[in-house]
């Protein structure tokens, strides 16, 4: 959850500049979601994400791989010395699969993995070498910075580095999303993002193609646009609306704010009309 406002978020790689960013690759996007890549810590602010993970399995047919990793603090090697790693790797394997079948009532062919290494970077490595079309995480509460997993720094840095979708899900959900706001700027990373958010919605829903106009001259003076100021970007709204192509059972509906902080308005504008997801790039 985002700001306790929405209940789900997209985040997709709009072209990182570090240098240790994957290229980004655009790969087929639309249709059902083949595989899906789930990290977890065993906690159950993973909960919802393997829920989520579940539903869409069960409605694509995706095969579903369930990673948990460990971020030692030194090297391996001193790890292994001083805190015992490979018993750690047998406890969290055990808390992880406990988890999984705990959450999902029948519990599913799911190849659960632990791996070693940074956070971000190892998920982000998996998810390539298994060409995922989605990684799904989980997010708790907002608490001291080490029990957070994964925390904001985490799930940021998997998606500067991933080629695919990154889905954060609250713990509490257990249900497809319906109600979806595409943040748009139109440009190809925020358009790839909504294709995404299409992927994962339930049906009947809507998606509401939300457009803040803002202005970065901070002593700017205020002015009331023209009543028309909204026609003027039907075509941009047909283009992204064409390009899309929603499922049948999802409708779009158009939304130009005109003046004010993108991320105030957007959040502000999903919890009045109880968005639960946030497409954005």
């Amino acid at each position: 959850m985002t700001f306790g406002t929405t209940e789900f978020t997209f985040a997709t790689d709009g072209g990182s500049d570090s240098s240790a960013a994957r290229p980004f690759v655009v790969a087929p996007d639309d249709g059902p979601l083949h595989r899906i890549l789930v990290a977890t810590d065993g906690s159950s602010t993973s909960d919802g994400a393997l829920k989520l993970a579940d539903l869409i399995a069960q409605r694509d047919e995706s095969v579903v791989d369930v990673l948990s990793v460990l971020d030692p603090a030194s090297s391996v090697t001193e790890r292994l010395v001083a805190d015992g790693l490979f018993e750690r790797v047998e406890q969290r394997f055990a808390r992880v699969r406990g988890q999984v079948d705990a959450v999902i009532a029948a519990p599913p062919r799911w190849r659960a993995a632990i791996d070693v290494g940074p956070v971000g970077e190892t998920i982000s490595r998996v998810a390539h070498a298994r060409a995922s079309d989605l990684i799904v995480v989980g997010f708790g509460q907002h608490r001291r910075l080490r029990d957070r997993t994964p925390d904001k720094t985490t799930v940021r840095r998997i998606a500067e580095l991933s080629s695919a979708p990154v889905l954060v899900v609250p713990s509490h959900i257990r249900t497809l999303p319906t109600r979806a706001m595409f943040a748009m700027d139109f440009s190809r990373s925020s358009i790839r993002a909504a294709r995404a958010a299409l992927r994962v919605m339930g049906t009947p829903g809507v998606m509401h193609l939300v457009y803040v106009r803002t202005d970065h001259e901070p002593f700017a003076e205020r002015v009331d646009l023209d009543p028309t100021y909204a026609a003027g970007f039907a075509s941009f709204f047909d283009a992204v609306e064409l390009e899309l192509c929603p499922p049948p059972g999802v409708s779009f509906e158009r939304v130009v704010v005109r003046w004010g902080d993108p991320v105030s308005e957007l959040l502000g504008y999903g919890s009045a009309r109880g968005v639960e997801l946030i497409a954005v790039g």
